[in-house]
C-alpha cells in the first residue's frame, strides 16, 4: 500500500521520466517500486515491469490540487450525504 500523495508523486514521475500520463494507480506502482528499492526487497540491477492500466486523463484533478482523504467533505466522508 502506498499514500495518496505517493502515488500523485509516481504519476508525476512516470510523466516526467518516460512521457506516460498515467492513471492513478499506475503511479502507485510506481510508488511502491521506490519504496521497495529503499527496503531493499528488490535491488537495482533486477529488470521490473510495472503495469498502467488506464488514462491520467480520467483523473485531470489528481495533479491539479491536494487529494482530498475520506471526512474533508467528499462524498466518502461520514455522515455526507449525495449531492444532486
Amino acid at each position: 500500500a502506498v499514500s495518496d500523495e505517493a502515488l500523485i508523486d509516481g504519476q508525476r514521475r512516470m510523466a516526467a521520466m518516460e512521457g506516460i500520463f498515467a492513471c492513478p494507480e499506475g503511479g502507485a506502482t510506481v510508488a511502491a517500486l521506490i519504496a521497495l528499492l529503499r527496503a531493499g526487497e528488490v535491488h537495482p540491477e533486477e529488470r521490473v515491469v510495472l503495469f498502467n492500466t488506464g488514462s491520467g486523463l480520467k483523473y485531470p484533478h489528481a495533479l491539479t490540487r491536494r487529494p482530498r482523504r475520506m471526512g474533508e467533505g467528499n462524498e466518502l466522508g461520514p455522515g455526507s450525504r449525495e449531492k444532486r
